[in-house]
């Protein structure tokens, strides 16, 4: 039997993702420790997101006290759903939701309680959501997308 060692650092999964504790490398990159599947949800689609307390070579470690919070290289995403909240027998979860078409991250880092290494999940390909409405420009004006208020009626 082959006990983890101390928690090191965060593994961050997205929805199409499962862990693999072992597989190398053991950076703090967005590819070890996981079995990787692209993920490309809408944008404006929630999804969820695991954060896992883990040692250097990826194994969970369940007696980690921290609160841990997310962020995304989304430019115009709300990120309500990745507010701090507690490790719980080493894992959490959030809500995120992408808002601009694009490739970005989601780094998880930790806000109190044991001091781990920031963790990065493999790029989100954000594609446009389904067409809800038309949009007039006039000369001068140029599209912003993903850029609030996202409701219709809002200045672009």
């Amino acid at each position: 039997m082959v006990n983890s060692s101390s928690a090191a650092k965060l593994l961050v999964l997205l929805p199409t993702e499962t862990a693999d504790p072992g597989k190398p490398p053991y950076d703090y990159g967005s590819v070890g420790g996981r079995v990787i599947s692209a993920y490309s949800p809408a944008a404006g689609t929630a999804f969820a997101v695991q954060v896992w307390a883990v040692d250097n070579y990826w194994n969970k470690r369940t007696d980690v006290s921290a609160n841990v919070q997310g962020v995304t290289a989304d430019p115009n995403d709300v990120e309500t759903g990745l507010s701090a909240r507690s490790l719980f027998s080493g894992t959490t979860n959030f809500n995120a939701v992408m808002v601009s078409t694009g490739s970005w991250q989601i780094t998880a880092s930790t806000t109190s309680g044991a001091a781990l290494k920031n963790g990065v999940s493999q790029a989100v390909n954000v594609t446009a959501g389904a067409v809800n409405r038309l949009v007039a420009l006039l000369p001068g004006e140029r599209l912003n997308p993903g850029k609030s208020p996202y409701t219709a009626g809002g200045a672009p």
